[in-house]
């Protein structure tokens, strides 16, 4: 059965849904969360339980047993038998009201089967032995694949989550340097492409608090300090970033949601024209224009705002010629009607398309 993609944001939008129904008193099945290593289903749900939340993580692969998870036994004199202290990782009562309380089985699959049904039973009943789990705690799982067995996958919402680069941007933005994150920024194109999200964030933390004039000065060291993290094409293109003064570029968000957009394109002018020149650096202007373009043409609809806002880019007449005329070549391209119409609604432009598709 194929589970529909789902990414980070809609994910925490789900849990706070969920939370909502264990508020009132609503018990909701184990949410399994599907996806790739590295692209933040852990953090998410930590995010999500920020002091004064509670996140309690089991490590499956680590039990031996499931002897592990019942706890120690220990006779009753009272009733005559065998009763079991529960392990002390598990949750003992229940969180104040109000408070996201999640016990987390990281990397469910990577156990053996015997340890699979040991847990499905805690899934399933909330409940180990003579073990009950606090009815205010959620249950969640992640997992790099979906369950084979159906009677697994019966007790659990299941859901395949895909890298959510919004989502991740924001979770930077509270510890990463500016510079940094505008590399993430500008070349979104990188993340998954032979480095996870996780590896990019041992990167950063790598070379924080380090000036670019350093970085730049030994790039040879750095290579091979992060070979083991990322790819070399990766951290070249990082060095490119720096060494061609990109960081300060606008990004696609600032660009398209700035409220004041005459300060906008006032900022963007003077981020071409770094020396205060008359014409734009192309390969700056090059950049810019291929990303906020990009952000269009991924969506059927976009918003008429948004269009206004690049044929007006595209308007400047400090953009050289070429750079509009490779633009409208690609909108020509993809036959993307709100920009098509955008376009063919500008005289000039009109007449830069005429060109482009008789050439």
């Amino acid at each position: 059965m194929d589970h529909q993609a789902t990414t980070l944001a809609q994910i925490t939008e789900l849990l706070q849904h969920l939370f909502n129904l264990h508020q009132a008193g609503t018990t909701t099945p184990c949410l399994l969360l599907v996806g790739e290593s590295g692209i933040g289903k852990t953090q998410l749900l930590a995010d999500f339980c920020r002091p004064p939340g509670q996140l309690i993580t089991l490590a499956p692969s680590l039990f031996e047993s499931p002897a592990d998870l019942l706890g120690f036994p220990q006779p009753n004199a009272q009733t005559g038998r065998m009763d079991h202290l529960p392990p002390s990782f598990l949750p003992a009562q229940s969180p104040p009201a109000g408070q996201p309380a999640i016990l987390l089985i990281d990397d469910l699959m990577r156990c053996p089967t015997f340890i699979q049904d040991a847990l499905m039973r805690l899934i399933y009943d909330r409940r180990l032995g003579h073990y009950l789990l606090p009815e205010a705690w959620m249950i969640c799982a992640t997992s790099n694949t979906i369950p084979s067995d159906p009677a697994f996958r019966s007790r659990c919402l299941i859901h395949q989550v895909e890298f959510d680069l919004p989502t991740w941007v924001d979770y930077l933005q509270d510890w990463l340097p500016a510079r940094e994150l505008s590399f993430v920024q500008h070349c979104p194109e990188l993340i998954n492409q032979g480095a996870n999200p996780r590896e990019f964030t041992f990167f950063f933390q790598l070379i924080q608090g380090l000036s670019t004039e350093k970085l730049l000065q030994n790039q040879g060291r750095m290579l091979r300090l992060c070979g083991s993290n990322l790819p070399p094409e990766t951290v070249n293109a990082f060095y490119l970033f720096l060494q061609h003064r990109l960081e300060p570029l606008m990004t696609d968000r600032d660009f398209y949601q700035r409220p004041d957009f005459s300060a906008v394109l006032e900022l963007v002018q003077q981020q071409l024209r770094p020396n205060g020149g008359q014409s734009a650096r192309p390969d700056l202007s090059r950049l810019l224009i291929d990303r906020l373009l990009q952000v269009l043409l991924s969506q059927p609809q976009p918003a008429a705002d948004q269009v206004d806002r690049f044929i007006k880019l595209l308007q400047l007449s400090l953009i050289p010629a070429d750079l509009v005329a490779a633009a409208i070549d690609q909108i020509c391209q993809h036959n993307h009607p709100a920009l098509l119409e955008a376009v063919f609604n500008d005289a000039r432009l009109s007449d830069l398309s005429i060109g482009v598709r008789a050439g």
